[in-house]
Formats: structure tokens, C-alpha cells, sequence
């Protein structure tokens, strides 16, 4: 991910392993666009309050830091000594805890539980489990830049394209799931332009998805989110791109709070709705029924970032962060291996 630092240009990701100090280093979502902030975490209970505190987020970004959550506590182990059994019971307790985070993203579970399977197999060896933690690291970045390039064939010249949330570098290894195809497009040189959903009530639209395509020079305004649907009407919107924190076995998208709203408009006006994910956010043997939304703390509503209080004194709040969009409002989904329907997904999934 590009960052322009005081007229400086640098190369940064959202989540980011020191092997030499053997410790994680997170860019502080909560601070942007306002300043650029690292933190350094230590162990698995860090990497549950980052978590669930969302300094991190993002469903491929918060499973690679669940990973590397893990890997802290194996490191711990072994400097104490511990015997595999007592490993295996102290990872399990940091696997809960970390998993108590956030109940939606599947890819929470999907990469931890890659992780540990992997490291059982190998005997607890430090040496893997550090290499294997790196190497799904490394595949979430190549599957994104493959997302990245079968998504921009979407992209036309003087394309409109609405994104809702934040699906980009900063919610994943590097590149992003929904922002990938733009950045590639980008790089094409086709001239395109973003409308960017501010995304109530945390304006991740507003604060991220618009700080990452300032950073790369790639034209976009933002938009009230209830403003999308006239856009559709006024024909100033062409296709839709948005990521995921959970697809289902049955058919059903997770995705931020509105993400619904906005495929059922499309659909009423024939503007196609993409959905861009990597392999670790479906869940085939998962229906929505055994899902869970999350619902997060009034205040985010109640409360607007810089502004204080917006609501009346004596109000309450109901926050849902995510909805469910069904499969049949989905035109395409834009994965590593193609653009794919759903009946293909699992055919395909490499989960």
C-alpha cells in the first residue's frame, strides 16, 4: 500500500511481522486519516483488544493478525519450556479468546484454524509455525493481486464504480479485496472514477477507502450513503464492488451494515453488484442460520468521530455492523480464480 507521508512516499502494510523482535505491528485504524499511527503488540490478549477494539479490521486483515496472535503465544511457550500438551491447551485458550474478537468475519477462524492444524501436524515446531503463519500472509497478498486483475477487466474508460466500507490494503495483507481491481485498473492507465459510501456509523468510506485512493491518486468523491440510489437512478453509477466478511454454504453474503440496501437498488436498476473476496472468507459447510451478526455498542451511532454527540440526550441506538445479501443479487464474484457465480464458488474454493 502506498502511503504519501508528509510529501514522502512509503510502502506500509496494515498488518506487518518483525521476525527479528518477534512481535506485530498494526497501523492504527482508529487514527486515519488523521495520522498515521503504529502499535506494537506482544501476545494474544493484545491481538483480542486490537481486535475488538478495531485498531485492526477488515476480515482477511483481522484473521492474518489472529495468526500472528497465535504464533506469540506459541513463542511464549517454547521460552518457558512448556511441554506440547500444555502448548496445545495454552494455543486453544488464546484461539477462544482471540475468536471472541468479532463473531462475523469467517476468515477469523478460517486462517487461525489453518494456522493451528498445520502446527499440530509439525509437533509444535517454532520454525514452521513461524514460516507457515508468513507464507498464509503471503497468499492472502498474491490472492488479492489476482482478485485485483480479474476485476479490473470490469473497468472501462470513464467507468463510475461505488464501493461501500473499506475492502482495501488496509483490510487485508496488501492491495485489498474491492480496491484491488481499481488499483490495477490504475495501473492500466484506464480513467475511471470512485463514488465512496461514507459508510455510517464508523466511516470506514469516509476515513479509509478515501485516505487509500488519495494515496494513489485515483479520482473519487465521498457520498452520504442514502444517496446511492439516486446516483443508480441518475445513471451516474455503472457496477458496484464490494467486499465480504462471510460467504455461506446456503447463499448468503456478510458484509458491512447497508451493504444490502445497496444490491437490491442495484438490481432495481439493472447496475450490476460484485462482490470481491479471497478463498478464507467462504464458509461452504456454514449456512446463515449458523451465523452471527454482530451487533456493536449504541455510542457508534450516538456518537459521530470529531463531532461528539449527534443524537438526542435521551435516545438509544441499534447497531448491526453487518447485513445479509442473497446470492441471486450478485452478479459476480470476484475471486483469485475468475469472476465466478455462486454455483461455481465451491466447486473452485480452495476452503
Amino acid at each position: 500500500m502506498k502511503i504519501n507521508q508528509d510529501g514522502k512516499i512509503i510502502e506500509l502494510t496494515a498488518v506487518r511481522w518483525n521476525s527479528t523482535s518477534k512481535t506485530l505491528t498494526l497501523i492504527d485504524q482508529r487514527m486515519l486519516p488523521e495520522r498515521l499511527e503504529l502499535l506494537e503488540l506482544h501476545d494474544a490478549p493484545s491481538v483480542y483488544h486490537s481486535i475488538r477494539k478495531m485498531v485492526v479490521r477488515g476480515a482477511p486483515a483481522i484473521g492474518l493478525t489472529g495468526v500472528y496472535g497465535l504464533l506469540m503465544e506459541l513463542i511464549a511457550c517454547e521460552k518457558k519450556g512448556l511441554e506440547k500438551s500444555v502448548i496445545a491447551k495454552t494455543l486453544e485458550s488464546a484461539f477462544q479468546l482471540i475468536m471472541s474478537s468479532r463473531p462475523t468475519a469467517i476468515d477469523l477462524k478460517n486462517l487461525m484454524q489453518d494456522w493451528l492444524n498445520y502446527v499440530k501436524s509439525n509437533s509444535y515446531r517454532l520454525d514452521e509455525a513461524e514460516k507457515y503463519a508468513i507464507q498464509l500472509f503471503e497468499q492472502n497478498k498474491q490472492e488479492c493481486y489476482q482478485i485485483g486483475v480479474h476485476g479490473s477487466k470490469l473497468f472501462f474508460e470513464n467507468a463510475h464504480v461505488l464501493t461501500h466500507c473499506n475492502a482495501g490494503a488496509l483490510a487485508t495483507a496488501d492491495y485489498g479485496t474491492a480496491l484491488a481491481p481499481m488499483r490495477i485498473a490504475k495501473s492500466k492507465h484506464i480513467p475511471f472514477h470512485v463514488w465512496v459510501d461514507e459508510t455510517r456509523p464508523r466511516l470506514q468510506g469516509a476515513r479509509l477507502t478515501a485516505w487509500e485512493l488519495a494515496n494513489e491518486d485515483i479520482p473519487h468523491k465521498i457520498i452520504v450513503d442514502s444517496s446511492a440510489a439516486f446516483l443508480m437512478s441518475e445513471g451516474l453509477i455503472d457496477f458496484v464492488i464490494v467486499g465480504a466478511d462471510r460467504i455461506t454454504g446456503d447463499g448468503w453474503v456478510a458484509n458491512k451494515i447497508g451493504t444490502m440496501s445497496l444490491a437490491i437498488s442495484a438490481s432495481h436498476f439493472g447496475i450490476p453488484f460484485y462482490v470481491a473476496a479471497p478463498w478464507s472468507t467462504f464458509a461452504p459447510h456454514v449456512s446463515k442460520e449458523e451465523s452471527q451478526i454482530e451487533y456493536r455498542d449504541q455510542s457508534e451511532v450516538l456518537h459521530c468521530p470529531g463531532a461528539g454527540k449527534i443524537a438526542n440526550p435521551s435516545s438509544e441506538a441499534l447497531n448491526p455492523a453487518f447485513d445479509w445479501t442473497p446470492e441471486d443479487l450478485v452478479t459476480g464474484f470476484i475471486t483469485s480464480k475468475g469472476i465466478l457465480q455462486y454455483e461455481e464458488l465451491f466447486e473452485k474454493s480452495s476452503v
